[in-house]
Order: structure tokens, then C-alpha cells, then sequence
């Protein structure tokens, strides 16, 4: 496991819920609708035009923008988590009431923003980037390819 005293993070920001998690990450370059944009039976995202659609949300550590629609959103998250479905973390560029709920509900270790020096989670990390996740701590680090 990585020495996190020994790498600085790639990105700082607020912890929404605590938790550490190491993965692959899932970059949506679009907000998403877990209420009809994620199936949580099968963890795909299957939102109509979201340019992540097919893709499975399952142990991945998510990074989207913010969240939209209404309460369902936490519902979602929550039934992603009971079908063992749900993402390992969440890092979340515009963190708002429906993202923080789903994190709380779902017991998803989450960071959201706003980040140090203006980085752009999106921008920062890459779909495939293998990184561990110290929601606690509000940090997240690039994890060497083994």
C-alpha cells in the first residue's frame, strides 16, 4: 500500500464521508442522474446520451461532476449498495444536497469539492487511473502501476 507520507496528493478537498479505498477510477465527463441514468442491478449507466452510457459504476471510484434529478438520487445509490453494485468512492467535483445524501445513505467513502488550488477532479484523473481514496483526510493519490 502506498506510504502517503511519502507522495503528496493529487488532489485536496472536503471529506463528505469518512473512509479509505483504493480502485480504478470511473471518470463521467458528464453530471448524472442515478434516478433512470444507473441501473442498480446491473451498475451500468444507462442515462440516454450521458457519454459514459454502458459503462459499469461497480467497485470503481467515480468521479462526476454533480449530481441532478431529485430525492430518487440517494434511493439509487442506496439500492446500489443492497444489490452490491455501489461504487468503492466517490469524489465529487460540486458537491450538492442530493450527492451528499447518497454518499451518507449509501456508506460511500466521499470526497467532494471544492479542491485545492482550483484542480478540476475531472480533468486531474483519468478513466483506468488506479488511485487510493482518504475520503477522511479529504486526499487522494495516484497509486503507482505495479
Amino acid at each position: 500500500m502506498l506510504d502517503k507520507n511519502e507522495q503528496i496528493p493529487i488532489l485536496k478537498g472536503r471529506c463528505v464521508v469518512k473512509g479509505v479505498r483504493t480502485g480504478t477510477a470511473l471518470v463521467l465527463t458528464r453530471s448524472i442522474s442515478a434516478f433512470g441514468g444507473i441501473d442498480p442491478f446491473t451498475s451500468k449507466i444507462i442515462e440516454s446520451r450521458h457519454p459514459q452510457k454502458g459503462e459499469s459504476v461497480k467497485r470503481k471510484i467515480l468521479i462526476f461532476p454533480h449530481g441532478k434529478g431529485s430525492s430518487g438520487f440517494s434511493l439509487y445509490f442506496h439500492m446500489l449498495r443492497l444489490t452490491g453494485n455501489a461504487p468503492r468512492a466517490m469524489i465529487i467535483e460540486k458537491i450538492n444536497s442530493l450527492t451528499a445524501l447518497a454518499a451518507v445513505v449509501s456508506e460511500i467513502p466521499t470526497i467532494g469539492g471544492p479542491f485545492e488550488e482550483n484542480k478540476n477532479p475531472i480533468e486531474t484523473i483519468q478513466t483506468g487511473d488506479k488511485i487510493l481514496v482518504d475520503a477522511t483526510k479529504g486526499c487522494v493519490f495516484r497509486l503507482a502501476e505495479e
